[in-house]
């Protein structure tokens, strides 16, 4: 998996804390869910 694609399945699979829309400047992406980054998106 090349840089880019490894960092879009990272953020896209993130869970989201807080409310609002992601990305925020408070939580950013959300919680990193390696689980799910592992398992794709």
């Amino acid at each position: 998996m090349a840089g880019p694609n490894l960092q879009d399945t990272i953020l896209t699979t993130a869970t989201p804390l807080g409310t609002g829309p992601y990305p925020n400047a408070t939580y950013g992406w959300g919680m990193v869910n390696a689980a799910a980054a592992v398992n794709g998106p």
